[in-house]
């Protein structure tokens, strides 16, 4: 008679204290039956995992499930069917090896002969209540789960960025950990001021803040992870919807919260959605990309590297993916920069718009409408828990302000949410706008320049680029008179005359320099 060559499997859901003994019980009694058989062991495998959840890898199992397949153990042992699989499927497998291969199985407790009818059964029978155990515990914590959430209380495992337990593991009690709260405080305020996701990270970074889930470095994702989580404004969430209100200290207002939630959730938002074709995504790193248009195909213009020059340096340069209009970087950007400026001298009454304009006011009662939504479903929440509302009741209402809660996101996502010159003004107005700007980052650039000019849209300049400066076209934002208007003039002209030329009267000497830089910069470029 040929040796049985026997594999163990030893496994255990979890040791927090790292002992091992359990798993040390089950393999005393399974090498006592391998004594007691006459058997070989083959090799011992183990687990530290549930076998309830198909989700998590079990790497012992899958080791020997592979060893099986080759051919090099004849018997398995363990110390309870439930410790091998507690999902059906997976015993159907090992059923289909001992009919095909002549496999045995032994458990500590009793043979289970899968090469039996009878044998099949009891295993079948083990497996469907180890699996019901399962799904009654899954629905038990469930249940559990979504009544914390609906009293407000703290469900989260780890620590969020933000708050600290200063109370015990049995009795929690969470606040505000000051210098993170501040960090999230100020983020509200310059996300709506313009600056970015990757730059709230950069300045998180810098600070020495941590994220809490490991790294020592922010991403802009992660920032905006945190940004839009509701936990911020104190609202308890179950498979994220709000059921409560929460028993731990908001670090934002909702209507601030509600605000950049809409800004970092719009479509139009770089990242989110491609707004206009020749954009690549993700985060801008010059300021005019995408923003400026080519005249021909009308794709974003994005940065180009042209090839090196006798000293090393290289010409950088706005352009399609063609491209059919270029302009160089330095010059494009302070040429926008000047009509931008000269653009708000004339229309100093019109600009920005205040939260007094229509846009400002449709904003705000939206806002202010989602509040109250929130407010009533936590006051369902508390009614519910406090039997004064059947769950039908409970339902019906729900689903009514839910319906509310979707018409007045979808308004809201209509409205542009683009932060407006008036968030990025320091005090003084435009006129300390110029001496600011270096102060902005670039976001809030983007953001200042896309308030102003809806269209701002480059030409070709002329035969193989030469003797021109490029062409430009701006539309501003609202109706402006003198305007839509198109920047065009030689590179020789003097100041003056390409100020007139474009009609602009009476320029300041301010605005004379400017321009004067420009053409320079053109004619450095070319040089």
């Amino acid at each position: 008679m040929s040796e049985v060559r026997a594999a163990v499997y030893l496994r255990i859901s979890e040791d927090p204290r790292g002992t091992g003994l359990a798993n040390e019980r089950q393999r005393e009694d399974c090498l006592r039956i391998l004594r007691e058989r006459g058997w070989s062991l083959y090799r011992e495998f183990s687990d530290t995992e549930s076998a309830s959840d198909k989700r998590k890898v079990r790497a012992g199992y899958n080791a020997m499930l592979s060893d099986y397949r080759a051919g090099r153990f004849d018997a398995l042992v363990c110390w309870d069917l439930d410790r091998l699989t507690r999902q059906p499927r997976q015993l159907e497998d090992w059923i289909d090896a001992a009919e095909e291969n002549g496999l045995r199985l032994v458990t500590a407790n009793g043979e289970a002969d899968l090469q039996t009818d009878g044998g099949r059964l009891y295993a079948r029978i083990k497996a469907a209540v180890a699996r019901g155990e399962v799904e009654r515990k899954a629905a038990r914590q469930r249940a559990q789960a979504k009544q914390a959430a609906e009293r407000g209380m703290v469900t989260w495992t780890n620590r969020p960025f933000g708050y600290e337990n200063i109370g015990t593991k049995g009795s929690p009690q969470w606040v505000l950990k000051p210098d993170e709260a501040a960090l999230i405080a100020q983020a509200y305020k310059d996300i709506l001021h313009g600056t970015t996701p990757t730059e709230v990270a950069r300045r998180w970074s810098a600070a020495g803040a941590s994220p809490v889930a490991g790294g020592t470095r922010w991403r802009g994702s992660r920032v905006s992870d945190v940004l839009m989580s509701r936990r911020n404004v104190a609202q308890s969430t179950y498979k994220g919807e709000v059921v409560g209100a929460g028993q731990w200290p908001a670090t934002v207002d909702l209507e601030t919260w509600e605000a950049v939630h809409a800004i970092l959730s719009s479509p139009s938002r770089p990242g989110n959605r491609n707004p206009r074709r020749g954009s690549k995504g993700g985060t801008p790193t010059t300021l005019l990309s995408g923003i400026v248009t080519c005249a021909v195909c009308g794709e974003g213009v994005v940065r180009h590297m042209g090839p090196k020059r006798n000293d090393g340096s290289r010409r950088v340069h706005y352009g399609c993916h063609v491209p059919h209009a270029s302009a160089p970087v330095d010059w494009l950007d302070s040429a926008v920069w000047t009509v931008f400026l000269m653009t708000l001298e004339r229309a100093r009454d019109a600009w920005p718009g205040s939260d007094d304009s229509e846009q400002g006011v449709r904003l705000n009662a939206l806002r202010s409408e989602l509040a109250i939504i929130e407010g009533k479903l936590s006051e369902l929440a508390e009614a519910y828990s406090s039997d004064l509302l059947t769950l039908e009741q409970m339902k019906t209402a729900t689903a009514m302000l839910r319906q509310r809660e979707e018409e007045a996101r979808a308004q809201l996502a209509e409205v542009d949410t683009t932060p407006t010159l008036e968030n990025l003004l320091r005090p003084g107005g435009l006129d300390d706008l110029a001496k600011a700007w270096h102060t902005f980052d670039l976001g809030q650039q983007r953001a200042a320049i896309s308030s102003v000019f809806s269209v701002i849209r480059l030409h070709r300049r002329g035969v193989r680029g030469k003797g021109k400066i490029p062409q430009i076209d701006f539309e501003t934002t609202r109706p402006l008179e003198g305007f839509p208007i198109r920047l065009v003039g030689a590179a020789d002209m003097s100041p003056a005359e390409l100020a007139r030329l474009n009609g602009w009267e009476n320029p300041t000497p301010e605005q004379l320099a400017k321009l004067e830089a420009n053409r320079q910069a053109l004619l450095s470029d070319r040089a």
